[in-house]
Parts: structure tokens; sequence; C-alpha cells
């Protein structure tokens, strides 16, 4: 770690997941996201100590986006510890994904609405081996399935 903060264009080191949380188990690794002054992204995976390790490297820009579009990083920025921060951007990333985090996620549209129920009819009709059209499916067909 202390090789990646020697880099200058290391901003910020956020610390997240299972080990992070206490929760790891004998498969766990070690995942960090580096908050880097770069044009590009780029990651790393490697063993150190016999420890997998895996590094995320973007620019703050890049993962402002990614806190607002995939709930996966969104939980990762507002759960993690901050290792470094040279600037404060990360603490600033940090502070914006724990208020959004805290928010909950936005209400959906009519239109996702509309689109989940026709998702859960198509995986109904796919149980109980039939599609819309009409053709039966029997990739299900050897589930037991109690109606109890």
């Amino acid at each position: 770690m202390n090789q990646i903060k020697l880099e200058q264009s290391t901003k910020g080191i956020l610390f997240f997941g299972s080990a992070q949380q206490g929760k790891e188990s004998p498969c766990s690794d070690l995942d960090f996201y580096i908050v880097a002054e770069s044009d590009e992204g780029w990651n790393y995976k490697k063993f150190i100590c016999g420890v997998p390790v895996e590094a995320y490297f973007l620019p703050k820009n890049q993962w402002q986006k990614l806190v607002d579009e995939s709930p996966h990083v969104l939980k990762s920025f507002a759960t993690g510890t901050i290792v470094y921060d040279t600037n404060f951007s990360l603490q600033e990333l940090v502070a914006y994904a724990k208020n959004k985090y805290e928010q909950g996620p936005d209400e959906l549209s009519d239109l996702q609405k509309a689109n989940w129920r026709i998702t859960l009819t198509e995986i109904c009709l796919d149980l109980e081996g039939q599609l819309q059209s009409g053709v039966v499916n029997h990739i299900f067909s050897g589930w037991a399935l109690s109606k109890g």
C-alpha cells in the first residue's frame, strides 16, 4: 500500500468489502478503490503475502459517475474506509455516497415498473414450462415444486 501512496497520481485510497467489514472468509480478498489523477482507469490483482488484493484506479469524475450508476460502487463508497486522502477528493466522494445511500434507491418510473412486471410474468411462465409463444419449455421440467 505504501508503494501506491508514493505514486504521485494517487489522490485517495478506499478500503471496502468483506475484509473491511470484518466478514471475511478464507476465500476473501482485499478490495481497494483508488482515486487517481489520470485520464484513464485500470485495475490489478496481485497476491501480497499470500493474500489476494484487487485495486481499481479511476479519476474522481469517473468514480463519481459510477457512484451514481452502480449500486455496488455506491455501497462500497458509502460503507468503505478511507485509508489515504491527499486532497479531500475521496472524502467528498464518500460523503456524497453516504448521503445518496441513506436516501435509498430512486422510485421506479411507470415504464420501469411495467418492464419488471413483464419480466416477472416471463419468469413465471418459464417456471411453469410454457413460453409466451405457446412452445413448451423443458428447462425446468425436472424440478419438483411443492404446492403445499
